[in-house]
């Protein structure tokens, strides 16, 4: 039952090839891993309803070895979950691993970057959001002060028209400057 066979057709595949940053190879590598996360349940044949409606669990989706770990795993999740309930279809599943491959353009990712930081999802970054940001990342290392120091400074340094929260523009001005966001923002196939 976990040997399933990828039965996409080859117009799906083209469309793949023509909306994501990938081949035909990594299109069904990340298929693999897609049904490695649920085997029973995964349709063999993925019809174009099914790669839009079948859907894995937020539980499932936070087995994946290269989420494991990740501090932000649960905003990623729920980001990229077209809903937002953290469940996902494989389109969105392609989709979050398209964005986060090596060829994706910086401005896609500063986008998706924000999108995760966002955590009010009120279209700016506020103390708040870079406070939870930091928690997130730091876990307990740092003290609840210290990280109000960062936020502090990160607000100032990025907040250009000094109104209190980071516009997206803002952010994608910082992020894009940085040679290791780009590096930072990546998950292997």
């Amino acid at each position: 039952m976990g040997n399933k066979l990828v039965t996409f057709s080859e117009e799906q595949l083209e469309e793949y090839q023509d909306c994501t940053f990938f081949g035909r190879k990594e299109i069904l590598d990340v298929y693999k891993k897609f049904v490695n996360l649920s085997p029973a349940a995964v349709p063999e044949i993925m019809t174009r309803w099914d790669c839009q409606n079948f859907r894995l669990s937020r539980a499932e989706i936070e087995g994946l070895p290269e989420l494991k770990e990740n501090p932000y795993r649960r905003r990623i999740i729920t980001v990229f979950s077209e809903d937002g309930s953290g469940e996902m279809s494989f389109n969105d599943f392609l989709e979050m691993f398209s964005v986060f491959c090596e060829r994706a353009p910086k401005e896609l990712k500063a986008y998706y970057a924000f999108r995760i930081y966002d955590y009010d999802e009120d279209g700016f970054l506020s103390l708040s959001d870079i406070a939870k940001t930091l928690r997130a990342l730091c876990r307990d290392s740092l003290e609840e002060k210290d990280r109000r120091l960062i936020a502090d400074r990160v607000m100032k340094e990025c907040n250009m028209d000094d109104n209190g929260a980071i516009s997206f523009s803002e952010f994608e001005n910082m992020v894009t400057k940085s040679a290791e966001f780009a590096e930072t923002f990546h998950i292997r196939i």
